[in-house]
């Protein structure tokens, strides 16, 4: 028998959720259910959460900013040398397929995506930090990065949700080799 936890904050009852979601899905999760399978008491949910789309809606955003913010960290160790990097991020992102399929989900979503697309200013912080070292990095503009950079996410979000690894390769080596021509660029520039 599970025991309710009622001395929890929001951040917990976020990460249970989110975890229990993103094992789980969205379909016939009832708030009951999920307090039941994760301890929380259903009192606390509803304290912090009015209905399950609140909840759903917050999980989502909460999950977002973690998995992005865990997976930029891990890779931006590695933005010195574009080779580890793309590496690193293929590695990181492999990680984290689950929590990102469940992000997907929520994001494409007619009941949940106008919400939370409107509610990114948190993605584009994380967007303008990965441009910016990468411009640092190869001495390049930013604008000339950002459509990379969303071209390279989105590449990502394709990895994720369809899981073709040779076509991920494929199309991370043309990003890889337009960056490259991008450094090699701005070295001639500077001479």
């Amino acid at each position: 028998m599970r025991i309710a936890t009622y001395n929890v904050d929001a951040e917990d009852m976020l990460e249970r959720a989110f975890a229990y979601l993103v094992s789980h899905g969205l379909e016939n999760v009832t708030m009951r259910r999920l307090c039941n399978d994760t301890g929380l008491a259903l009192g606390s949910m509803y304290y912090w959460f009015k209905n399950k789309d609140e909840l759903v809606i917050e999980v989502a955003v909460y999950g977002m900013k973690k998995v992005f913010d865990e997976i930029f960290n891990k890779v931006h160790e590695t933005m010195h040398d574009l080779n580890t990097f793309f590496s690193h991020f293929i590695d990181a992102a492999g990680e984290y397929k689950n929590e990102l399929r469940f992000i997907y989900q929520i994001a494409a979503s007619p009941v949940y995506g106008d919400i939370i697309r409107m509610g990114n200013k948190h993605m584009d912080f994380i967007y303008s930090r990965c441009i910016q070292k990468l411009s640092e990095l190869m001495n390049c503009s930013e604008n000339a990065l950002r459509p990379l950079v969303y071209l390279f996410t989105e590449v990502v979000f394709d990895y994720v949700i369809w899981d073709n690894s040779e076509k991920f390769r494929v199309q991370l080596e043309f990003i890889y080799s337009v960056l490259k021509d991008a450094a090699i660029k701005s070295d001639a520039s500077a001479v």
